[in-house]
């Protein structure tokens, strides 16, 4: 009976430390893949190898195809494309400002997060079309 014990604490320790090692993964979000090309590529691959239609694929589909929108848009129209990169971060400069001014101001300041937060996470996404397509001479 003593040996069981031991095993099902070694068992429970072991089950323990897998679920928190695997709590240390973002979660996979059309946002988090749009400002990723590298994890979004793997998911994109192993998307297609699974032949699969459930919601994670639909999303990988969806911000693959988007990405390569943007992709494509900054190949066609560089100059421009550096311009909405520009004036995302302006958006994004004047959104932290609002920020500021809603602190303490309830709903209004929530409001102000969740716009500043829009806002980074579209810089983040162009930025990170520029890292993809940047060619290095």
């Amino acid at each position: 009976m003593h040996l069981f014990k031991k095993w099902l604490y070694v068992v429970i320790t072991l089950m323990s430390m897998l679920l928190l090692c695997g709590c240390d993964k973002p979660p996979l979000t059309y946002v988090y893949l749009m400002s990723h090309p590298k994890i979004l590529i793997n998911h994109f691959d192993r998307c297609k190898t699974l032949e699969s239609a459930d919601f994670d694929c639909d999303m990988v589909r969806q911000a693959a195809s988007d990405f390569a929108e943007l992709v494509k848009a900054r190949m066609l129209h560089p100059e421009a494309f550096g311009k909405k990169i520009l004036l995302a971060e302006q958006q994004l400069a004047e959104s932290k400002v609002t920020v500021e001014q809603m602190k303490g101001q309830g709903t209004k300041e929530i409001t102000a997060k969740r716009a500043y937060q829009a806002q980074l996470e579209k810089v983040h996404t162009l930025l990170a079309v520029v890292s993809v397509t940047s060619f290095k001479m």
